[in-house]
């Protein structure tokens, strides 16, 4: 270190002590600690200070499951974030599904949604509530043996149900906080499973469920709505030197006609999706072989009246689809709705420019995910979700009812339906949307982060 980045070391570091407002206790110093430095410090100042005083950053470990893409994609959005704010914490995402030795039923979870079988989840999450508790000692046991390859956590940001007491139980030197990534506590998502962690509530719904369950309101934070990465707000939004236009044609699309984009998370369903945008194509379209091809593509056999509504009173419409890592469905889209033949049709596989594709789009069309309709409303987007009863989730159904209650999206029961959206009913879902508070879930979370590390000090 040079004399001047000595003296400042000296500097903060007297600044540091003469803040405290008392000694660090033996028990603390037993432990490593961690001084929040000022920003404007530099890295390898900080770095020197911390191999010089034995010091160790602010520690986080934000745990994510593998079924499903929502709990990886909040862990995302709350790790970005982080490291953008307070670049010298030590954040760690960490699978604790695979941690804990119960990634199987992830696999499982994630083959059955991709076979068109959600309606099967409901045996498994059965499975899982009966053996569960059967488990927890085990996962512990797992989990604290796990915890030894890392660095010692200051807190642990939890955003799995399920497996919350056993990570509480594994690591009870740390401070334990669940972020619930459903709109409600389920007995097939249990979120609200122990009175020690820190439970974060994207609803009231949420937050009145655990009041009602007995969590003490210390224990509560209601946020202003479920985490969404940073990317989705304006002022995250890239400088680009392409415009939206830009993209639109890229992807063969046609400016004069509205682009609706459709997610079924990160396992979508094979056969339904390409129903589904075979119905899509057919809106008033001219095209012989598009008619042609989306009629031998149909099983179940369309009316005439169904026919003759979408040729006819319904306006055509660019169609992004985002099949995630289903490749099987990008493959059948690519080769079935060839832009050669006019189809409005580009297929995209798993990616992270979800926001720019939502800034693109007029409507987003996803199941009853939370994760996506929190997006899609961030991104200011109106919703149309496809609500099977045959695959509606548990979980589901209250994401479903939210959106109905407050009137930011069209819930449907079949495809037919999905596909004769008017533009005017998008319209007027959109007004509904521009309504809505602002939701600032991801920075108040790591607001919270922040107070504790500053506690940690």
């Amino acid at each position: 270190m040079s004399s001047d980045e000595l003296s400042e070391t000296a500097g903060i570091l007297f600044m540091t002590t003469a803040l405290r407002k008392h000694e660090i206790s033996s028990e603390r110093n037993t432990r490593r600690c961690s001084i929040n430095l000022p920003d404007e410090v530099s890295e390898s100042i900080r770095t020197s200070l911390e191999k010089r005083f034995s010091l160790s950053p602010f520690c986080v470990f934000l745990l994510y499951g593998s079924g499903g893409g929502g709990h990886k994609a909040s862990v995302d959005a709350v790790s970005y974030l982080c490291k953008v704010k307070f670049p010298h914490w030590k954040v760690l995402s960490l699978n604790v599904s695979e941690l804990a030795g119960c990634e199987f039923g992830d696999r499982v979870y994630n083959f059955i949604l991709q076979q068109d079988l959600a309606g099967v989840v409901g045996v498994l999450y059965s499975v899982a509530q009966t053996f569960g508790p059967l488990l927890s000692d085990k996962f512990t046991s797992r989990l604290k043996r796990e915890w030894k390859n890392y660095p010692k956590p200051d807190v642990i940001v939890s955003f799995v149900p399920f497996l919350n007491t056993s990570i509480i139980e594994s690591a009870p030197y740390a401070k334990h906080i669940t972020v619930m990534t459903d709109f409600t506590h389920t007995e097939a998502h249990p979120w609200l499973q122990d009175k020690r962690q820190t439970v974060f509530c994207g609803t009231s719904e949420a937050y009145e469920q655990a009041r009602k369950m007995g969590f003490l309101k210390s224990k509560l934070k209601l946020l202003s709505g479920m985490v969404v990465h940073p990317r989705f707000y304006s002022e995250f939004i890239p400088n680009d030197q392409l415009s939206l236009l830009d993209y639109l044609s890229f992807f063969g699309f046609d400016m004069c006609f509205p682009t609706f984009l459709i997610i079924f998370g990160a396992f979508p369903p094979h056969d339904s999706t390409l129903r589904l945008i075979s119905l899509l194509a057919l809106r008033g379209t001219s095209e012989k072989n598009i008619q042609k091809k989306v009629a031998s593509l149909d099983k179940t056999g369309m009316s005439q009246n169904f026919l003759e509504t979408m040729l006819k009173t319904m306006e055509r419409v660019n169609i992004l689809c985002v099949c995630g890592k289903n490749k099987r469905l990008l493959n059948s889209i690519q080769k079935v709705f060839p832009k050669e033949e006019g189809f409005l049709v580009h297929a995209i596989g798993f990616t992270d420019q979800i926001p720019l594709f939502m800034r693109m789009s007029e409507l987003v069309i996803s199941k009853p995910g939370p994760g996506v309709v929190a997006e899609a409303l961030v991104s200011k987007k109106p919703l149309l979700l496809v609500a099977e009863e045959k695959n509606l989730m548990e979980q589901e159904r209250a994401v479903a009812a939210w959106v109905r209650r407050h009137g930011v999206g069209k819930v449907v029961n079949n495809l037919e339906s999905a596909a004769t959206i008017s533009y005017e009913e998008i319209l007027h879902l959109k007004e509904n949307v521009e309504r809505l508070p602002e939701n600032r879930a991801i920075f108040e979370v790591v607001e919270e982060l922040e107070k504790i590390s500053r506690d940690a000090t």
